[in-house]
């Protein structure tokens, strides 16, 4: 069936009376899905990790355990990120080096529309990207500076896309974990025990929550 806007834009045509002019219908340009797809695809993915439930903040809920040995430190939800931080109630002093010993994990989801080509070139770059230690790209076209981060460091992982032109941030869409644990009371050593099931990366999510920090854009 033919759209009701193309019998409008005929009947213009054949009447010659558009401002005193025909009009060339050839000339209008009509927007397909093609030419914003990678502007949707940010989008996309904005909106995937804005809906993810942060898997430590899901663990410590649900666990005595972690309950027993930590403390909620931060649950914050912002406009444009999330993030969910968990600290020790109490450590060894020995090997207490002044830190918060925290477990932490974050999304980060804000975006605003940008040149198609730089959409398009964030995409590939992050894409072409690979896991490795503070591994890092960058580049600049027409005044935006596109940033690829997709590191794994253990203590602190993080894989992001980030668009920034005039120090205005366009977008930032990424995800983040951490820790930086002391060793705890006999008690803490006692439930965690290394190389255990009930290790406590394992029982807060640390590495699960890798799974899909390396792979949300996939």
């Amino acid at each position: 069936m033919i759209p009701l806007w193309w019998d409008i834009l005929k009947e213009a045509k054949l009447s010659g009376k558009a401002k005193g002019s025909t009009l060339d219908t050839n000339r209008i340009k009509i927007k397909t899905d093609e030419d914003d797809k990678c502007n949707k695809q940010l989008q996309a993915w904005a909106d995937k990790l804005k809906n993810y439930t942060l898997l430590l903040k899901e663990r410590f809920f649900s666990n005595e355990l972690l309950q027993k040995h930590f403390k909620l430190k931060d649950d914050s939800i912002g406009d444009s990120e999330k993030a969910f931080e968990i600290i020790q109630k109490s450590t060894s002093k020995e090997y207490d080096y002044g830190t918060e010993n925290q477990l932490y994990e974050a999304v980060y989801y804000k975006y605003k529309p940008v040149p198609e080509k730089v959409a398009c070139k964030a995409i590939d770059m992050l894409k072409k990207s690979t896991t490795g230690n503070f591994s890092s790209d960058d580049k600049e076209i027409d005044g935006y500076k596109i940033i690829i981060e997709n590191y794994h460091e253990y203590q602190v992982n993080t894989t992001a896309l980030t668009i920034i032109k005039d120090k205005t941030q366009f977008v930032m869409i990424g995800w983040s974990n951490g820790e930086d644990l002391s060793v705890g009371s006999d008690s803490y050593d006692e439930d965690f025990k290394r190389g255990n099931p009930t290790n406590v990366y394992r029982v807060s999510g640390y590495y699960d929550a890798q799974k899909f920090g390396y792979s949300w854009w996939k």
